[in-house]
């Protein structure tokens, strides 16, 4: 819907139409894989409509009784092509199983869309919104997909060979406001919570979620320090919180290997520290200083990876 009045240009009067891209989720998709190409999937994509209604057979029959089945046909196709829903809809029928979990659609209906250019009609939209029912489950799985995909994943060390497996030490990280964060999840979800981990293999429990316990009295940021174990830095792995018996909402980030996370943060660089250049890196006396000790470098043969053996001749 047009929200903006004509301008007049050198080429003529211009306003906006607002026909091509009336759900421009495919543009933000192609734009975010270039902003950040290194991040295979959005956290959470949530899409808002501009309200919707049910077909009108009767208004659209009355016209076509004057146009031939050619034109029909193509005034049909255009009215498709710039359908907010169906484009929607097409974007979710290309997603897979997993996926679809981290896709939303808010959208409100109404009797009869309004005209494109009809701003009159703007105060009735707004009361529709505020008077539309919106599902329980539907409300609480964008609240919660937006507050949980504040935490990602922070490693103290680089990975290092143990028994069989790779231990790895870090502390999840809540990039928003930490304080307003847990008390919108602590209000939202009454059961406890729990982080946990998930491999092709298995599910494990990582730690509690114990709220403002986890925040820092010092600096006032989140941490909550974790161990997992994998078999390979370049196996995927999950981290969620899982807000009950059977849901979980994965963190920031994931599905990812630790590897990724490695190379992000930089852990296996032979010069300087990892937090060079990262506006607001700093140290905190009181939460950091067990971290400092888990950063000091291990033992070559525990270190990651592993020494190759030599092969015999």
């Amino acid at each position: 819907m047009s929200l903006f009045p004509q301008v007049d240009l050198e080429i003529g009067p211009s306003w906006d139409g607002g026909l091509l891209h009336n759900c421009p989720i495919g543009i933000g998709l192609w734009e975010s894989k270039h902003i950040w190409p290194e991040q295979s999937s959005p956290d959470v994509v949530l899409s808002l409509g501009t309200a919707t209604s049910d077909p009108q057979p009767n208004t659209m029959s009355r016209m076509s009784r004057f146009l031939p089945q050619w034109m029909k046909s193509l005034c049909s196709l255009y009215l498709s092509s710039i359908d907010g829903e169906k484009l929607w809809q097409d974007i979710r029928n290309r997603l897979d199983e997993n996926s679809t979990q981290d896709y939303f659609r808010l959208n409100v209906k109404v009797g009869q869309v309004p005209e494109l250019d009809d701003i009159t009609q703007m105060d009735d939209l707004r009361r529709a919104v505020q008077f539309q029912h919106l599902g329980k489950s539907k409300r609480e799985g964008v609240v919660s997909a937006l507050l949980i995909s504040s935490f990602y994943l922070e490693l103290d060390c680089l990975p290092y060979y143990e028994n069989g497996f790779y231990r790895c030490e870090g502390v999840i990280r809540c990039r928003n406001n930490s304080y307003a964060v847990v008390h919108a999840l602590t209000k939202l979800f009454s059961s406890s919570l729990e982080f946990t981990s998930e491999t092709t293999s298995e599910r494990g429990l990582l730690a509690v979620f114990k709220g403002e316990e986890d925040i820092c009295s010092w600096c006032q940021r989140y941490g909550k320090q974790i161990v997992f174990y994998i078999r390979h830095p370049r196996d995927t792995i999950t981290l969620s919180l899982r807000t009950d018996e059977l849901n979980y909402r994965k963190l920031s980030g994931f599905p990812q290997t630790v590897e990724w996370f490695i190379k992000q943060q930089r852990l296996d660089a032979q010069f300087g520290t990892a937090d060079h250049h990262i506006p607001g890196a700093f140290f905190c006396s009181k939460c950091d200083i067990t971290r400092l000790q888990n950063r000091k470098r291990k033992d070559y043969e525990a270190a990651w990876p592993p020494l190759k053996r030599q092969r015999q001749v």
